[in-house]
């Protein structure tokens, strides 16, 4: 769990090339109102065509199509479904007047075909994912149950890996790509976004996701850590670099932010025990109360060294180190290179008895 930053919108090309299809098909338990298209721009609707079916639930409405793209069919304001237009074949939809959950089939779209493949998948890892969280929160042996979560995301992200190869070039590869972990298979998910890109320049989940991708870069494992200057609680500028000589943890944080005050017990263990041994913290807070900020890191028990410019979400920090939630850690070796990224309990502990 953690907590997320707000979605920044970011508009996508203009489309240099366009298509026209027919869009018609026919509705059962017909008798609503309108008919509404949508296309999906950075987790927002953008209204496209509204239209009505007749009498007997058919339809049929001629569409502009900017090159393949996400789009939302709302019918009556009853039934919201989500499929593809690409803009070269005409499409026919079979949908319900009356159930959310009702029929939905499109034909003439072989990506909406391998979306509604990936929803299906994507809902069953989800449901397996929910029933061994909850085996562990009732399980007595917490490691076993904490090994078999393990192994199922395991399986799970070579899953996601397989259904971005099976996609290859469609659009719907993007979705399963955004879950797939970018940090530990960044060579396979850069190539891909980059390939998606090439193909799709236009559609704004792939530019979105490949602009946060080319961010990550600059702070992924192996690079030196950008710089952070910023005032500790007494006023004075302190800078990252300071630390060097010693491992560091960065640690992006808030007094707001539930799960991070929940994980500062383990940090503060981890500290006294290792702090003696060449181990600093660097705790940079998204906070922009400066009361609330003091009064987190004393209550906590918070002993290292503490920076904030409090600003929040438009802090400095957030697009240097592509924080999209916190909280969120960062550990450097003596030289100042990253080299783990969001270690937390048992890992980070691990990982810091194998360093020190």
């Amino acid at each position: 769990m953690s907590c997320n930053s707000p979605v920044q919108s970011q508009g996508g090309n203009e489309s240099s090339t366009k298509g026209k299809i027919q869009l018609s098909g026919e509705i059962e338990n017909a008798g609503g109102e309108n008919i509404i298209l949508s296309k999906i721009v950075n987790n927002s609707k953008e209204d496209v065509a509204t239209f009505t079916s007749g009498d007997d639930g058919k339809f049929s409405q001629e569409v502009e199509v900017n090159d393949a793209g996400f789009y939302m069919l709302d019918i009556y304001g009853v039934q919201q479904k989500m499929f593809v237009l690409d803009g070269e074949h005409d499409v026919t939809i079979k949908a319900d007047g009356e159930n959310p959950e009702g029929v939905f089939e499109v034909k003439g779209s072989p990506d909406s075909d391998l979306l509604f493949e990936f929803q299906e998948m994507d809902e069953k890892l989800s449901q397996k994912a929910q029933e061994l969280r909850q085996n562990y929160m009732e399980a007595e042996d917490k490691s076993a149950a904490e090994e078999a979560f393990n192994e199922f995301i395991t399986e799970g992200l070579a899953s996601l890996k397989d259904f971005v190869k099976k996609a290859d070039g469609s659009i719907v590869a993007i979705l399963p790509l955004m879950q797939l972990d970018a940090e530990s298979d960044y060579e396979f998910v850069s190539a891909q976004a980059e390939k998606l890109y090439k193909l799709h320049p236009n559609e704004s989940t792939i530019s979105t996701f490949k602009e946060r991708l080319d961010a990550g870069k600059k702070t992924a494992v192996g690079q030196v850590a950008p710089e952070i200057t910023l005032e500790n609680p007494e006023g004075e500028m302190v800078s990252l670099s300071s630390l060097k000589g010693k491992y560091v943890l960065i640690d992006f944080w808030a007094s707001w932010c539930g799960p991070c005050r929940q994980e500062n017990p383990n940090v503060v263990r981890m500290y006294k025990k290792y702090k003696d041994k060449g181990f600093e913290i660097f705790g940079v807070s998204l906070d922009r109360d400066k009361n609330a900020w003091l009064k987190a890191i004393e209550k906590d028990n918070l002993t290292w060294v503490h920076v904030s410019d409090l600003q929040f979400w438009q802090s400095s920090v957030v697009p240097q180190y592509n924080i999209e939630g916190i909280p969120m850690t960062v550990l450097l070796d003596k030289e100042g290179k990253i080299i783990a990224k969001n270690l937390r309990g048992r890992a980070l502990e691990e990982k810091l008895a194998e360093l020190l």
